[in-house]
């Protein structure tokens, strides 16, 4: 709907939507391993990139395409993105994606009927540390840890988070976002909002883990759109976050 929206209207915010829900279908596939809807998703989420000009993206997301449709011998799927990948490859300064091709991707895609009729049991990441940060200022505002305390300066972080954003931000627009980063068993989530990153920290990142994230950092807008910028973590304007957090994180 929103690569269809974009290709009327070229607002990036399309662009931009189009591409946060791709990533969530791509986590979906591969947290049920399912992986042709992976493959799938891959390609239509390459012809996004290739529409924002970010070939090196795409160029990646059709690498693995391939790799995918080899290992599980679709042959249909493996020539569709080998093809693609020469033209990337052969004349890169002149690829484009041509609305029939992004319809036919979307096609697929909604048309898709998983082999197996039941989904499999995703165990349930282990949640470490909750972090807003105002982008205003770089600072934690909000800091909620799930378990034990974690060994790490939260205002640190901070800035860490928002300086990567903001680069990723200048190189990319707003399609390039970071959503997460990983690093010696530790996954780092984030959702952005206008004033906030809201960061999530787990050993690892589920689908549903991502939506309650986002349930969160919508939750947490809408309760404090007319906050100032924060003082770090010692403001008490943000305490009653905990109970956001009580009822969308709580264990079923």
């Amino acid at each position: 709907t929103y690569l269809k929206a974009y290709q009327k209207s070229k607002s990036v915010d399309h662009l931009s939507k189009a591409g946060y829900h791709l990533n969530d279908l791509i986590q979906i596939a591969k947290d049920q391993g399912i992986q042709a809807l992976y493959a799938e998703a891959l390609l239509a989420r390459s012809d996004m990139f290739i529409v924002a000009g970010q070939d090196f993206e795409a160029k990646g997301d059709i690498e693995r395409a391939v790799s995918i449709a080899q290992f599980i011998e679709d042959k249909r799927l493996e020539e569709e993105a080998k093809t693609r990948l020469r033209l990337m490859t052969i004349t890169p300064e002149i690829v484009t994606v041509e609305e029939a091709s992004v319809g036919k991707s979307l096609e697929r895609l909604s048309g898709f009927k998983p082999v197996a009729e039941k989904l499999r049991d995703i165990p349930q990441p282990t949640l470490f540390t909750l972090i807003t940060i105002d982008r205003r200022n770089a600072l934690p505002i909000f800091v909620h840890h799930f378990r034990e305390k974690l060994e790490m300066d939260s205002a640190l972080i901070g800035g860490f988070i928002s300086a990567i954003t903001a680069f990723s931000s200048e190189l990319l627009g707003q399609s390039g976002l970071l959503r997460s980063i990983n690093h010696e068993g530790f996954t780092v989530m984030m959702e952005h909002k206008e004033n906030w990153i809201i960061t999530l920290i787990a050993d690892k990142e589920s689908f549903d883990v991502r939506y309650k994230l986002r349930t969160f950092a919508q939750s947490f807008e809408k309760e404090f759109i007319d906050s100032e910028a924060g003082n770090g973590v010692d403001s008490k304007e943000f305490d009653r976050a905990v109970g956001l957090v009580d009822i969308i994180f709580r264990e079923e």
